[in-house]
């Protein structure tokens, strides 16, 4: 969607000396910067978009200072794992990932030359004490390149993308650049349960982890190795 520039919001109100906030660039303009900015005609800024659960979002970084939000809703407690993916040929665009509390404080952030990842949960450093809507901003680590992404987003304890495992039975998958695949199976309070994930096929350099949570969405356990990642609960 198109947004005038002047919707860009005063930061003060004193008509003599009154200032703007670049909302991309914490810049101030003066007024005569502003009126000059003004006739330059309209901004883009992209809408909100909601991460799908389990699912795949696009994106495109098309001009230089760009930024995209997202939003999801979550509980205090619950746990989310966010990768936002270049897409397409390797170019110098870097994404570069941003999360924020729905009190619109910096949760945490991240930045890679393929893949910006977050993996937020209980006992980690990037928790979610607050209940509500969540943004993420999605752009260029310096704002010098454009690109496209896509997002993968997991969000426990909702995510189940391939179904139930069965005890004594195994499970295929594949994982792409920045996939997340997702499974739940069932237990009793004081069961045990054993899982192993391991690469199939020949050794490269894909690392298989797992990530084992409650049904209230708290992390348990997790792993991770070279061929096989292992949990044993009892």
């Amino acid at each position: 969607m198109e947004l005038p520039l002047y919707s860009i919001k005063a930061v003060s109100t004193d008509c003599t000396n009154f200032k703007f906030l670049d909302f991309l660039k914490g810049r101030i303009f003066s007024p005569r910067l502003f009126l000059l900015l003004m006739f330059l005609g309209p901004v883009q800024v992209m809408a909100q978009v909601a991460l799908i659960q389990d699912g795949i979002v696009t994106g495109q970084i098309s001009t230089i200072g760009e930024t995209d939000e997202f939003v999801f809703n979550a509980n205090a407690g619950e746990a989310v794992h966010i990768r936002v993916v270049e897409t397409g040929v390797n170019t110098s665009f870097y994404p570069e990932v941003r999360l924020y509390n729905p009190n619109g404080t910096l949760l945490a952030t991240d930045y890679d030359s393929t893949v910006a990842a977050l993996d937020c949960f209980s006992t980690g450093s990037c928790k979610l004490q607050q209940t509500g809507t969540y943004r993420i901003l999605v752009t260029d680590d310096d704002d010098d390149y454009p690109g496209n992404y896509e997002i993968h987003f997991s969000h426990m304890p909702y995510a189940n993308e391939s179904g139930f495992l069965i005890s004594g039975q195994g499970a295929m998958g594949s994982i792409t650049t920045g996939d997340i695949d997702s499974f739940v199976f069932f237990a009793s309070a004081g069961d045990s349960a054993i899982i192993n994930v391991s690469e199939t096929g020949a050794n490269t350099s894909f690392y298989p982890e797992v990530w084992l949570y409650n049904p209230d969405g708290t992390r348990l356990a997790t792993d991770y190795d070279n061929t096989v990642a292992s949990l044993s609960c009892y």
